[in-house]
């Protein structure tokens, strides 16, 4: 526990100048657009003077093997603008509860922090860079015990004025044992807005890893709503379509902070 709160801790002192950047700025009048709740990220990136809480709850089922259910709380993700094109994020998963056959454990999850760059931004399609670096800050049950960067692409396209796709592709390595593990992860979806502040998509993704573990397909869907310009409640489920890939059901709020 001291470990985790001593690394966020760091984290906040070195990163707390860029929390500090542009607080002058008036916001934006559009609503609030989140990285959540499905595997792709948005390509919007959070203005300047603004800053972007979006948390939830996630709870998942192993396809195969054990009864294994894992609980994730509080799935927190702060983006801060920090430039027109230009976004910081700190991401902290929580705690996590596993049960398996009938036996519980908890553990505390990593830390990551990252930046999201608009690449492309036009009327109808988007093009965005999202780099992330997870920190060892978690317990030994759920870390690598290493730095873990991830790259990748994110992209949308607006069909007509309710109906776009999206999609993205990542590039993560991680380090579980003595070798690092490479492991491509692409995704494409559909959205639709079905109201002013309802909209609704699915979404196929998939886990490509180079060796030792295997593939994992899957597909989701959930719906978003908004309550306000600022405040977001959503929802999401997905089915493993492999024996590999588990099973998963999601809750989450997202609120905007203008200064």
């Amino acid at each position: 526990m001291c470990r985790f709160y001593a690394n966020v801790l760091s984290c906040l002192l070195i990163l707390s100048p860029l929390f500090c950047l542009d607080m002058s700025c008036s916001a934006e009048d559009d609503p609030v657009v989140a990285d959540r709740p499905g595997f792709s990220s948005s390509t919007s990136i959070v203005g300047p003077g603004q800053v972007q809480i979006e948390m939830g709850y996630d709870r998942t089922r192993a396809a195969s093997g054990d009864e294994t259910v894992a609980q994730t709380f509080p799935l927190v993700n702060v983006r801060k603008g920090v430039a027109p094109a230009v976004e910081f994020n700190l991401f902290w998963r929580g705690w996590s509860r596993f049960s398996v056959n009938d036996q519980s454990s908890t553990a505390e999850n990593d830390v990551a922090v990252g930046v999201k760059y608009a690449m492309h931004a036009a009327t109808a399609h988007h093009v965005s860079f999202l780099g992330a670096v997870n920190l060892p800050t978690g317990d030994a049950s759920v870390t690598s015990d290493h730095v873990d960067p991830t790259v990748g692409v994110i992209w949308d396209y607006a069909m007509t004025p309710s109906l776009g796709a999206f999609g993205t592709i990542l590039g993560t390595t991680t380090q579980p044992e003595s070798s690092r593990i490479y492991t491509v992860q692409p995704a494409v979806g559909a959205s639709v807005s079905l109201s002013s502040g309802l909209s609704a998509f699915v979404e196929y993704f998939s886990m490509l890893p180079s060796e030792k573990a295997a593939s994992q397909h899957s597909l989701d869907a959930g719906f978003t709503y908004l309550m306000t310009d600022d405040i977001q409640l959503d929802g999401s489920a997905g089915i493993g379509l492999d024996r590999d890939a588990p099973d998963f059901v999601g809750l989450g709020l997202v609120y905007r902070l203008n200064f």
